[in-house]
């Protein structure tokens, strides 16, 4: 699979092992009949169950775009934070800003962390000098603020239903001038949360690829 082919939508719909959407067979072709039952769409604010050992055990690791790319980049440590006093100054800034920022401090957990990834998700979609830092910063905060056990639970939770819960899609609060619609969050915070999962598990970064 070419990751630079498909839509970011569908790599997720990918990712978690759904069936992608048929193409249209065009005129003539035989039409699908229509199933019995239609379910109801979810409520895209409510809270998606938890998922299953199954459904984390079939995300496909291997086609999650590298760390290196344009996409969802992720950095293994802060060492490039030493590159000038300057560059560490405003990263020392930006965590100020986060720090007090209201919705990184939310007291429900899977609030809290949806909260933060989309953060590093608006630096992604803004191109910003630390998107790569961001990612692991928020990475390593949530591994201080939640046990492992639970913290699979809502990293799964989040990269398999990215679409549903409440998220920001501003950051001009802590300086990241970015505001966009919600389903350019949702691609990266689906990501960089499965991103973040592979590494809780120990299934990225990939030997010898840019995961």
């Amino acid at each position: 699979m070419r990751l630079s082919s498909m839509p970011i939508a569908l790599l997720l719909m990918s990712l978690a092992g759904a069936a992608l959407p048929a193409a249209d067979a065009g005129p003539g072709a035989t039409p699908t009949p229509p199933t019995a039952t239609t379910p109801a769409a979810a409520d895209p604010a409510a809270e998606p169950p938890p998922p299953t050992a199954a459904e984390i055990a079939a995300i496909k690791w291997d086609e999650l775009p590298p760390d290196t790319g344009f996409v969802t980049p992720f950095a293994n440590d802060l060492s490039s934070l030493n590159e000038s006093d300057e560059r560490r100054k405003d990263w020392d800034d930006l965590q100020k800003r986060i720090d007090t920022w209201a919705p990184a401090q939310a007291t429900d957990p899977l609030t809290r962390a949806r909260n933060l990834i989309a953060l590093a998700s608006l630096m992604d979609i803004g191109q910003g000098q630390f998107e790569r830092e961001l990612a692991f910063m928020v990475y390593s905060r949530l591994k201080a603020l939640y046990p492992k056990e639970q913290l699979v639970t809502i990293l799964a939770t989040i990269g398999l239903h990215p679409e549903r819960g409440e998220v920001p899609t501003s950051g001009v609060d802590v300086d990241i001038h970015v505001d966009v619609g919600r389903d350019q969050v949702n691609e990266r915070l689906g990501l960089y949360a499965l991103k973040m999962l592979g590494r809780l598990q120990g299934k990225l970064p990939l030997p010898d690829s840019g995961n």
